[in-house]
């Protein structure tokens, strides 16, 4: 690619300026940081082309909120906070080719010399995602301002629809806010970055359409028909149900305040009377401190020599996750917790290769320290197994007890060590993980049963949020009686949702909120892009197969690894190429702002520059033999 760059550079130096005849024309469908990373990185390389040739890049987002999509939107309230410490977020990439920005500046930078012009910002705090969000406002704004005369930026308003291929061009079509469609017409090449859907299951699969809260986001206005003294089912107990129960509670005017190292709420009267959580596991999420400039853990299991004597080389066979990689993350997890109980202790836990002479020790421990917390898998991931917790003051007690140990932090506390040694094995597991990597009846045992209690484990929210749940709880408004996989049914009679346990239990709820990020499943037709990509065969699920015949499909688009779909006969579409939350399942870990994890958009970026150079030079061939 570098060579034929270079020969489209030599023959646009040779040529006069005969002009083109239409512009080279991109559109990115999503705006949010992703979108936004995307563009960056186009601009930047189409920099460095040195190519005049004239471009349009047409940008696309179903809200008002370009360059901080949804998730970051600036008009949210200040409570809905990240759990994602300050000195982590810098959208300015530190790699080739340098952006167009003259004085690209880090989150921090920006909060001390910015528009916030907040002092001596900290590095290791929280922020709220709507000061994120301006964040990344002045970036997309710092993006057009400086971007080349040659290149135009359209901005619509509305949601892609429908997309057809005409020979090697792409046709849009974009539904306006005003519910008009619109054509836009001859893109050369289209990054979707469509991030997360707005709906969790169809209006048929819902049990109450006409009051369930099925996404809560915008959080004023999706929870503005829970009416103050009602009783509410919320399903999901992540960093969405946190959310959602401080928008029903301080976001209708109630506060918090210190009382000793605890928060106590006061309440306005305006809030539900009884919010009742409740998700598959039934627990918490472990609120975690930050760990930015924290030295980074040496890994002693989980590594590629130790995946059957691989060396440094991937296996060239599918991976089994239980059988493979599943000891050795207990392994790891195990070692951390030890390493730290025994350093408390004036002790070293001495590491083996053999890990029976490990637990040998830990034995011993236990034998001298009766009183040591014993550190139990099952417990803290229980991902085969009920969850150990069972009543409303238990999941008070767990939160009690993970807040204290988080507040000690990865140093003090031998859980909250624990706890963080995932947030370091992702990076090797995503690589072993991506595009089929594991078998499909492991990778289906992963997706259900294991990576939401890795990610509720080691993702976490910041302590303070986790004490305001902590707060609510005592205040006797959230109720984690029914918090452990209960049964739902609506009575249409009574207008009520109705919560049962296994234990006999029941209680009748006004409302009900799903509080889940919904996760993408192309085959769902929850959205009509990607309906209508899949039925006309401009792309095709993913479906992991083994040798054996056994399948599974994530929900995903069949992707490349350059991030371009492949169609209904498998050849690939390379007009295309997809990033972000719509990869997940042929990817893991998509993190929205990092700019490294799984990354699509470099690559991307530098095709679409040599596209651009190639396109020049044909275009005016083409103008000279005309002339003459």
């Amino acid at each position: 690619m570098f060579m034929i760059s270079q020969a489209h550079k030599k023959i646009k130096k040779e040529l006069p300026n005969y002009g083109v005849t239409r512009p080279f024309r991109v559109g990115i469908v999503g705006l949010g940081p992703k979108g936004l990373y995307g563009l960056e990185r186009l601009l930047a390389n189409l920099k460095e082309s040195f190519s005049d040739q004239p471009i349009e890049i047409y940008l696309i987002n179903k809200t008002p909120y370009f360059g901080c999509g949804d998730v970051y939107r600036t008009d949210q309230p200040e409570y809905l906070m990240m759990n994602y410490a300050n000195g982590f977020i810098n959208m300015w990439p530190d790699s080739k080719p340098s952006p167009i920005v003259p004085e690209p500046i880090s989150f921090v930078e920006w909060l001390k010399f910015g528009e916030s012009n907040k002092q001596d910002p900290i590095h290791d705090e929280y922020s709220p995602r709507a000061l994120v969000g301006r964040y990344l406002s002045y970036g997309f704004n710092s993006l057009l301002e400086n971007c080349p005369g040659h290149i135009s930026i359209v901005q619509h308003l509305g949601e892609i629809t429908d997309l057809e291929k005409s020979g090697d061009k792409i046709n849009l079509l974009l539904l306006t806010q005003a519910k008009k469609q619109l054509h836009l017409r001859g893109f050369d090449q289209l990054l979707l970055a469509t991030g997360h859907l707005t709906v969790n299951s169809s209006k048929k699969n819902r049990l109450n359409p006409s009051s369930d809260v099925d996404f809560i986001y915008p959080v004023k206005t999706k929870l503005s028909g829970i009416l103050p003294k009602s009783k509410v089912a919320v399903k999901g107990m992540g960093l969405t149900f946190i959310d959602a129960a401080l928008a029903l509670t301080e976001g209708r005017g109630g506060f918090f305040k210190n009382s000793g190292n605890e928060l106590k709420y006061f309440s306005t009267g305006e809030e539900p009377s009884k919010i009742y959580p409740f998700s598959k596991s039934g627990l918490p999420m472990f609120p975690r401190k930050s760990t930015f400039g924290k030295p980074i853990k040496e890994l002693k299991y989980f590594k590629l020599e130790n995946f059957v004597g691989m060396g440094e080389k991937l296996p060239s066979w599918k991976v089994d996750f239980k059988l493979e990689l599943l000891p050795l993350i207990k392994k790891e997890i195990i070692f951390s917790y030890y390493d730290c109980m025994f350093r408390i202790h004036g002790l070293d836990l001495c590491y083996s290769p053999n890990f029976r002479e490990v637990e040998t020790q830990i034995f011993d421990f236990h034998e001298k320290y009766p009183q040591a917390e014993i550190f139990e898998f099952e417990h803290f991931f229980p991902c085969e197994n009920h969850s150990p917790v069972k009543s409303n003051e238990e999941v008070i007690n767990l939160i009690s007890h993970w807040i204290n140990c988080a507040e000690l932090g990865e140093k003090e506390s031998p859980l909250a060590n624990a706890s963080g040694v995932w947030r370091q094995m992702t990076d090797l597991f995503n690589r072993v993980y991506s595009f089929g990597g594991l078998t499909p009846s492991s990778h289906q045992l992963f997706s259900e049963q294991y990576a939401s209690h890795f990610n509720r484990v080691s993702y976490g929210p910041p302590v303070i949020n986790m004490k305001k749940i902590l707060a609510l709880a005592k205040a006797g408004i959230l109720d984690f009686s029914f918090s452990n996989s209960p049964s739902m049914t609506y009575e249409e009679a009574h207008k009520q949702y109705r919560l049962a346990t296994v234990y006999g239990n029941e209680i009748s709820t006004d409302f009900f909120v799903d509080a889940r990020i919904p996760k993408y499943r192309v085959d769902d037709q929850l959205s009509p892009l990607y309906e209508n990509l899949i039925r006309k065969g401009h792309a095709r699920p993913f479906v992991n197969v083994c040798k054996f015949g056994i399948t599974f499909k994530p929900g995903c688009v069949d992707l490349n690894r350059s991030g371009n779909p492949l169609d209904k006969y498998g050849n690939v579409v390379p007009q295309l190429t997809f990033t972000g939350t719509p990869t997940e399942g042929i990817t893991f870990d998509n993190d929205s702002l990092s700019t490294e994890k799984n990354d699509f958009v470099s690559a991307w970026a530098d095709r679409v520059a040599d596209e651009v150079v190639k396109f020049r030079s044909i275009n005016s061939l083409e103008l000279l033999e005309n002339e003459y």
